[in-house]
């Protein structure tokens, strides 16, 4: 299954969580899944993610629960924090994979950010919380999916 295609991530649905606009919320699957957002304008390639995220079910809404509700999570507060601090620009877009359950979605996110971290030394801009993991092998393919995704 590949990474959805890119949608934008703002902050027009309401100013205090980023989330997909008004009108967007029927491409955002009810499935729980691993969610990256990417700033397309960054000069730097490698520093256009800014943010790898996972959603259960939520209510049983998955990751339309998480990026196409008014619900407030850290990640996207402190992007908001970010952009009306002019430290980041509000051009965001999101993309997501969506998987079986929470577990997986979990597992899936905690793999991405290990990635990540071992490729570039840091985790993405906006993660603060890391989630490591030994088992990378299954994840590589996904993870160099998401590279490419992110670069295009």
């Amino acid at each position: 299954m590949p990474w959805s295609t890119w949608t934008d991530y703002n902050l027009k649905r309401t100013c205090h969580r980023m989330s997909v606009p008004v009108g967007f919320e029927h491409l955002v699957p009810r499935f729980p899944g691993v969610y990256c957002v990417r700033n397309p304008h960054t000069p730097v390639p490698k520093h256009r993610i800014i943010y790898i995220g996972m959603a259960g079910l939520r209510g049983g809404a998955g990751l339309r629960g998480r990026l196409a509700s008014q619900c407030p999570h850290s990640g996207s507060e402190r992007m908001v924090d970010m952009i009306l601090d002019v430290q980041l620009s509000p051009d965001l877009e999101i993309s997501w994979w969506p998987v079986e359950n929470r577990r997986e979605a979990k597992d899936l996110e905690a793999g991405l950010l290990t990635l990540y971290k071992q490729k570039f030394g840091h985790l993405p801009q906006c993660n603060v919380k890391e989630e490591i993991t030994d088992a990378t092998d299954f994840f590589e393919g996904i993870f160099q999916e998401l590279l490419a995704h992110a670069l295009e």
